[in-house]
């Protein structure tokens, strides 16, 4: 399973502060935290990761989903998990992508 490595002083909203937030925000706190993956950590030098940030991209650019469809999509998964409502945005982020998208070839 994708790895997340971040700061340890890393701040990401929980859940649950995050479905608290006007749609419109969810939308650009997700596509944040996207972008994150995919370029921040996607660029730090890892071929494994690097692969895993590209593959992630090349599926969202081929579904044409915008930040607010991403976010509504997370929802949607997370719904009905449990383990995921109490976890951060981007841990149920990655979930999403790794069941929307699957395993990098």
């Amino acid at each position: 399973m994708l790895l997340w490595p971040v700061s340890a002083e890393a701040n990401f909203l929980t859940y649950a502060q995050w479905q608290a937030l006007p749609l419109a925000v969810r939308g650009m706190y997700i596509a944040g935290a996207f972008d994150t993956l995919t370029t921040i950590v996607g660029s730090e030098g890892d071929k494994d990761m690097q692969a895993i940030a590209a593959h992630y991209r090349k599926c969202m650019d081929s579904a044409h989903m915008n930040g607010q469809q991403l976010a509504d999509n997370v929802a949607k998964f997370v719904a009905n998990k449990p383990e995921l409502q109490m976890s951060t945005v981007p841990v149920a982020l990655v979930q999403y992508l790794f069941a929307a998208c699957g395993p990098v070839p």
